[in-house]
């Protein structure tokens, strides 16, 4: 028999940012900082009380639990001027967030760089390169552990304006992932 029941749950989220930004001659740069909390108040678990069987003593077992998680991010933004042939912007961030229930943690470096070259009026030259290494790390987890992982991508793109109000592009995109 499957039965749904009430709980009282509150949850209350919240985000706090800082951050500067300034334009330095040819050059914009941005630095913020984010904090983020999400609190539980209430019913945060279901609980069942079982009798004793084969597979496990008897007593009262949680689930449906809602966690309790924080983290927090810092990204730093750069990018010169849109005048000239080149533009060329970076950004590199570092996340991490953490389930208080459990102690798992997350941490993400991100980072990615953009060049555009424009030759000529009707054609642009895109290249990007991005990183992102992700790191989990879950102690408490009976299951098996999180896969951390490291991804490149570079990607290239030329776009052409044709002289009928249309564009011809080619580009392309490689991408390695190490686990």
């Amino acid at each position: 028999v499957r039965a749904s029941r009430n709980r009282d749950v509150d949850q209350q989220m919240s985000q706090y940012t800082v951050g500067i930004n300034s334009h330095l001659g040819p050059v914009e740069a941005d630095v913020s900082h984010t904090q983020k909390q999400l609190e539980v108040n209430g019913d945060s678990f279901l609980g069942d009380t079982y009798g004793s069987s084969t597979f496990s003593p008897a007593g009262d077992y949680p689930h449906n639990l809602i966690p309790e998680l924080k983290g927090s991010s810092t990204t730093f933004k750069l990018h010169t001027d849109y005048t000239g042939r080149f533009v060329a912007s970076a950004t590199v961030s570092k996340k991490t967030r953490e389930n208080l229930e459990n102690s798992s943690t997350a941490e993400y470096f991100s980072g990615s760089a953009g060049l555009t070259y424009i030759p000529i009026e009707k054609l642009n030259i895109f290249l990007r390169y991005s990183r992102k290494d992700m790191d989990v790390d879950n102690p408490d987890n009976p299951l098996k552990p999180s896969i951390s992982s490291a991804t490149d991508t570079v990607s290239m793109l030329v776009k052409y304006r044709l002289p009928v109000r249309a564009s011809l592009r080619a580009g392309y995109t490689f991408t390695g992932i190490s686990r």
